[in-house]
């Protein structure tokens, strides 16, 4: 009789241990399809105009108070369409979401400086990339465009000093030159 009690005992343990792996395997399989589905929601997906994507940490793309706002109103969204950003430009943009990873300042001291290291301290990368930038005048007036579109103000600041930069102590017609204005 002390054989079978011992028998059932072990098989019940052996039973509830069984049972106890099932239920910790299907808790565990349950966490995998939660964090699949955070991992799937971990980026955003940037559509230019001309319907290049790029993929994008959410936390990154927060900088733009446009994509903030669209994921926001629809958390599971995968994609949000930008039709006013061509492709070329949105790249820099990204590059620069990616360096700033959702951080929103950039320090432009006002009056500018003679070059943009002077006039953004503490701030080497942002000078450095925003006149790669400015090496295209047609470049930097579409990311002065876009990042006012996109609503990234730390860019548009950054974008808008190097404008005013590249005008600092020319002539009215120099000026209009410099941002291809032509007289009516």
């Amino acid at each position: 009789m002390k054989n079978s009690v011992n028998k059932y005992k072990k098989n019940t343990n052996y039973t509830q241990t069984i049972m106890a792996s099932e239920k910790l395997s299907n808790r565990i399989a349950s966490l995998d399809i939660d964090e699949n589905k955070e991992m799937k929601h971990e980026f955003i997906n940037l559509k230019s105009k001309d319907g290049k994507i790029f993929r994008v940490p959410r936390g990154n793309a927060n900088i733009s108070d446009l994509v903030f706002a669209a994921i926001e109103g629809e958390p599971d969204a995968e994609e949000v369409p930008l039709p006013s950003v061509k492709a070329d430009v949105l790249t820099h943009i990204v590059e620069y979401m990616n360096k700033k990873k959702g951080d929103k300042t950039v320090v432009v001291v006002k009056p500018l400086k003679v070059t943009m290291e002077d006039s953004c301290p503490g701030g080497k990368w942002d000078a450095e990339f925003i006149n790669k930038v400015a090496e295209d005048k047609s470049l930097l007036r579409a990311m002065v465009m876009a990042s006012n579109y996109m609503a990234i103000n730390s860019l548009l600041h950054l974008s808008c000093a190097r404008v005013g930069l590249s005008l600092k102590g020319k002539s009215k017609e120099k000026m209009m030159e410099e941002l291809d204005i032509t007289k009516a």
